[in-house]
């Protein structure tokens, strides 16, 4: 009887990390909130794709597209730190995404 007891326990917590697994996996493999994982050219994308990247709605946007039309392109994808409400954060969100060219 006691076989089955530890034989049932084992296959619980072979169940439990299996599934600890799938959701580190989905995780991590995770897209965007509007599911995009497709590349995003910061220096050309207009409203529309600028809003696909994580944390950026309208008004970011609205901001990364003055900030561009100021100072001409982003020189290094590290630079979209420099416009209002960008930080850190939101870059590390989205850097795998961000193209200049």
């Amino acid at each position: 009887m006691s076989e089955a007891i530890a034989a049932d326990t084992k296959s619980k917590s072979t169940e439990k990390k299996e599934t600890k697994k799938k959701a580190t996996t989905t995780k991590e493999s995770s897209t965007t909130k509007s599911g995009s994982t497709k590349p995003v050219n910061i220096n050309k994308a207009d409203m529309k794709e600028l809003t696909t990247l994580d944390g950026i709605g309208e008004a970011r946007a609205k901001d990364i597209i003055a900030y561009r039309k100021k100072n001409g392109s982003f020189k290094k994808s590290e630079d979209l730190m420099n416009v209002n409400g960008i930080g850190p954060k939101i870059y590390e969100k989205n850097k795998k995404r961000i193209k200049l060219k």
